[in-house]
């Protein structure tokens, strides 16, 4: 019997139901556990700081921790054998506060065996997409081959696989500017290739060796591609990588004890790059590929993603299991390990390195698409007319802006930052009587170098600050057998997360360049020549501090993403409490009550903003003597104060395999409460104001503006609703039919206005310019529903067995939506942007076989 709560994908439901674009990770959404309607590149909802889960092949962490949100390694469907998201796991499974994926690959067997499959898609065959009104240019071919065997019959056995996809990919602009709405076209590839062995030395020792590499090539990446409130310019082309190796031996001591040990190595790379044409037209900037980031009220113009880019994650890993079972008290199957990880983060990040001009002072201007003609070229580009919109100008300078002749080392633009983990676990799941079982354990996490501990920026960050080593986490649960058919079941646990590298990096980062801001000043050429001529060398733009009384032309450095010192590691209470109920021999029905309360959550916040006792607001940012550090312009550190409470009612019911048919069904009720948290600054009890002589002081108590902080829990947008359903049967005559379904309600979502009204020079809020306030979830998203089948009819041949494949997605032709436009500015205000996610596309046919052997 099991305590925790685990949402398993079958071996038949991994090779039978309909995936559309094969991603093996998308069936992870059928869970009782899941809380997405789309896959993207997480299992679970993530930002780039704090993932809140790891993804185990094989036992193997192999996250990419760089950043999370960017992509994680891929698998063929093919290669995965069995699939499980489990949320409050035992004391074996850490670093991470939600839940964890793990993914058993395939291996051969006696018996030479394989399949060769082929998909193929075609916007013949798709219907008009649901927010452009017609059908889009498409193609997809999907080819695969695996087969494993024997190489010494009962001893060593082998199994390989390589998948290879083709996707042309159209991504369309829909801004209310339509000589900006220009589509734009490419050809996504993408390979993944696996190889086991497995080989039985002994009757007791047995070794398990894998390798797999993956690579996606994209001319244009989705994440920044297309939609209403960006421009073509803002495309980068993106090249990803990842490469994994395991060595895994196990090994039984005598009929109670068996020890396993793992050594494996992963590596990820994503190198980004830009298309819009750049002859050096503005200080600074580097000709070539790349542009000014331009913000416009409703759109922005220009890179918004940083490139060129090159970052990386290189990690190598140690683990040891060790199984003891005994009888005391009852049996119990004792596990002991411990595990050691290095991770190397890596960038080369032209972060700001082509500059960012906030042109958000007033409305875009009613000419503004005769200002861009050639919105893929910055030399016809017209900015003066830009300048009185103007608020800032910023931009990144460092010691040799010749970025891409840079070497690498740790200076300029590169950055390094490794990092020693370290875990001890002990777990014993003890059943005291036949009806009775506990499940006991404790692990320590352990990780130096999490924040560049060494790297020191005055006067926000001191050298040699202190690691967080207070990660101890107790697990407990158990099991009752109610009756024969009835289990109840519940628990409690403590869970650590896992910090990116992403703020260590950007630690790092502003020790090596500097990020000079400066503010408008009233010329007419402030868009075209912002530092009155070309821009300061990095030793002089370091030395350019400003005082309290400066003139409106003082250089100002900006921090992004930078560590606050209080930096802890993110972690979570999760507990739970349900019974499970046997209603038939092959019917179970599950109900269980879930809670998630993360803690010490990473918020980025400005830290450089003081506030006024009498209205509540923050000064304008503008008024440089009333900021905490007048010699700083914006202050953004990754403060560890965010909190939430997530509660789910979630009820599962399964129908495993008989009568040539099985399905399952899911349901969850959930409710996501945020808290919204004083704007403080480090080692502050309330937010900073000032003194009657001007002097930073944050231990006055102060009622912040309705805008900015209530200081309490509110209940977010959320998803309240969520089903799922999900079958394979057998019709006969070799036809067989499997579907899967998915209703998600989507939440509400709180707009924003579009305007900067309180002048922090940071985005926009839910305060319009005249004065009323947007009312939190106060957008309905609409609901998706969606459908898939897939028919398939097998031919059989002597051993070979050929399936023909027909899949329909989105049987009802539903219009589903993915992002919507929430900008109010925006005259697309309330309307879906274009996406090229699978999970919200229209209906769309493939054909596919599936030849096994």
């Amino acid at each position: 019997m099991r305590s925790n709560l685990i949402g398993n994908i079958d071996p038949r439901q991994m090779q039978e139901l309909p995936i559309n674009g094969q991603n093996w990770m998308a069936l992870t959404l059928l869970t009782p556990g899941s809380r997405l309607n789309a896959i993207f590149e997480t299992p679970v909802p993530a930002d780039g700081a704090s993932g809140g889960f790891q993804i185990n092949v094989d036992g193997q962490q192999v996250t990419q921790t760089l950043g999370y949100g960017f992509g994680q390694p891929r698998y063929s469907r093919e290669a995965i054998a069995e699939v499980e998201l489990s949320g409050r796991f035992d004391a074996s499974q850490g670093r991470a506060s939600g839940a964890q994926l793990n993914a058993i690959t395939k291996s051969g067997s006696n018996v030479l065996s394989g399949v060769v499959s082929g998909f193929m898609r075609d916007d013949r065959l798709n219907a008009p997409d649901p927010v452009v009104g017609i059908v889009l240019p498409y193609s997809n071919q999907q080819f695969g081959l695996s087969a494993g065997g024997p190489i010494r019959v009962d001893r060593i056995h082998v199994y390989g696989s390589y998948e290879y996809e083709r996707e042309p990919q159209t991504f369309v602009y829909t801004t209310p500017y339509t000589s900006f709405n220009q589509s734009l076209s490419s050809t996504r590839r993408e390979d993944k290739a696996l190889a086991r062995l497995d080989a039985q030395l002994s009757p007791q020792t047995r070794l398990t060796a894998r390798v797999s590499r993956y690579v996606n090539h994209l001319p244009y990446d989705p994440a920044n591609a297309g939609g209403s409130t960006r421009t073509p310019s803002s495309a980068i082309g993106v090249d990803l990588s990842a490469d994994s190796a395991l060595v895994a031996v196990t090994h039984l001591f005598g009929t109670r004890t068996l020890n396993e040990i793992r050594v494996g190595h992963d590596f990820f790379q994503r190198n980004a790059y830009a298309h819009v044409n750049n002859p050096n037209t503005l200080p600074g900037m580097t000709p070539g590929k790349g542009a000014t980031q331009i913000i416009l009220r409703g759109v922005t113009i220009g890179q918004i993603a940083p490139a060129p880019v090159e970052q990386l994650h290189d990690g190598w890993s140690v683990r040891d299991d060790l199984f003891i079972a005994f009888a005391k008290g009852g049996r119990h199957d004792v596990r002991l390990g411990g595990e050691y990880l290095f991770q190397l983060h890596a960038a080369t990040n032209c972060v700001a390195c082509n500059g960012t001009l906030d042109a958000t002072g007033g409305p875009a201007p009613g000419n503004l698409e005769s200002l861009f003609p050639d919105i893929m070229d910055v030399s016809t580009w017209n900015l003066l007319p830009l300048s009185p919109l103007s608020r800032t100008y910023q931009q990144s300078i460092v010691a040799d802006v010749s970025f891409l002749s840079r070497p690498s080392g740790g200076s300029g633009f590169r950055e390094y930052a490794p990092r020693h983990v370290y875990a001890a676990w002990v777990q014993d799941d003890w059943a005291m009587t036949p009806r009775l079982t506990l499940n006991l354990g404790l692990r320590y996490d352990l990780a130096l170098g999490m924040y560049a501990n060494w790297a020191a920026f005055p006067p926000f960050l001191g050298a040699e600050r202190p690691n967080d080593v207070n990660n101890l986490a107790p697990r407990t649960g158990f099991a009752f057998g109610l009756t024969d058919r009835t289990v109840i079941r519940g628990g409690y646990g403590l869970y650590f997360g896992e910090i990116s590298g992403g703020p260590a990096i950007g630690t790092i980062r502003f020790g090596q360049r500097v990020q000079p801001q400066v503010l408008y000043d009233g010329r007419a050429d402030f868009a075209t020549n912002p530092f009155k001529g070309p821009a300061p060398p990095y030793e002089e733009a370091a030395r350019l501090q400003c005082s309290v009384t400066p003139g409106p032309q003082c250089l100002r450095p900006n921090l992004t993403g930078q560590l606050d010192p209080e930096a802890v590691v993110s972690y979570a209470h999760q507990a739970s409490m349900g019974v499970q109920r046997l209603l038939s021999n092959n019917m179970t029905l599950e109900v269980d009550y879930a809670y998630l309360g993360d803690r010490s959550v990473w918020t980025p916040r400005n830290i450089n903003l003081a506030f006024d006792p009498t209205t509540g607001a923050n000064y304008p940012f503008t008024m440089i003597a009333k900021r905490p550090y007048p010699d700083w312009g914006i202050v953004t550190a990754n403060r560890p104060d965010g909190r939430s409470n997530y509660h789910t009612l979630q009820t599962t019911l399964i129908r495993r395999m008989s009568n040539r048919w099985q399905a399952s069904a899911t349901y969850a009720l959930d409710g996501f409460w945020i808290f919204d948290t004083l704007p403080l600054n480090p080692g502050c009890e309330y937010p900073v104001t000032l003194t009657a002589a001007g002097q930073p002081v944050c231990d006055v108590p102060i009622t912040l503006a309705p805008d900015i902080s209530q200081n309490e829990y509110y209940l977010s947008g959320v998803q309240r609703h969520r089903a799922t359903a999900n079958g394979i049967w057998q019709i006969g005559h070799g036809f067989q039919l499997s579907g899967a379904y998915l209703f998600g309600d989507q939440g509400k979502a709180t707009p924003t206005s579009g305007v900067d009204v309180r002048q922090t020079l940071g985005g926009p809020g839910r305060l319009r310019p005249d004065g009323t306030l947007i009312e939190r979830n106060s957008f309905d998203i609409p609901s998706i529903h969606r459908l898939d089948l897939r028919l398939q009819r097998r031919f059989t041949f002597g051993r070979v067995g050929i399936d023909g494949i027909l899949d329909v997605f989105n049987v009802s032709n539903r219009a589903n939506y993915g992002p919507i436009v929430l900008n109010e500015s925006n005259s697309n205000y309330g309307k879906p942007s274009a996406t090229t996610n699978v999970a919200y596309a229209p209906r769309m046919l493939q054909l596919g076989f599936r030849a096994t052997f």
